[in-house]
């Protein structure tokens, strides 16, 4: 997945300027803030007041706009863990799977509560979790490599 495009200062600028033009707002557009951008457009920039304002606010807005997309980007890429917990056992030990659906696959037919009390359990220890790369597919490893890399290069273009 490619990591969410940034707004950049300069384009806001320049769609600033076609206020001179009378399309005042158009930069509020541009960072998605479609209500005063439009309201821009209809009151001329708030008699042109509000767009001598923005010329300041342009930075924090474009900045604003790039961190909560970055944060929408980071929560797409993060797993999510609402699942239940689902015990399963690996030969004679038993794992925790945390966030693990039980809606479908081999861990759906693994039983959902704490394993029997046989008498060579019962000095054993309760289920333990396991790390999250040892209960995942290939797949989703490469997956969540993938996700952490882009939130690295966010980070960096941040």
């Amino acid at each position: 997945m490619a990591p969410a495009p940034r707004k950049q200062k300069s384009v806001a600028y320049l769609l600033w300027c076609l206020g001179f033009f009378g399309l005042c707002g158009v930069h509020r557009l541009y960072t998605e803030r479609y209500l005063l951008g439009i309201l821009y457009l209809f009151t001329f920039g708030f008699c042109f007041l509000g767009q001598l304002v923005d010329l300041l606010l342009i930075p924090d807005d474009v900045g604003s706009f790039n961190v909560s997309e970055r944060q929408r980007a980071v929560a797409r890429l993060t797993p999510s863990r609402t699942g239940p917990a689902v015990v399963t056992r690996s030969g004679s030990e038993w794992r925790t799977l945390p966030g693990a659906s039980s809606g479908s696959g081999p861990a759906a037919s693994a039983p959902a509560a704490s394993p029997p009390a046989t008498a060579s359990s019962t000095a054993a220890q309760p289920p333990r979790s396991v790390s999250s790369s040892d209960a995942l597919p290939e797949r989703t490893r490469s997956l969540m490599a993938d996700a952490r890399a882009a939130i690295e290069r966010l980070d960096q273009q941040g």
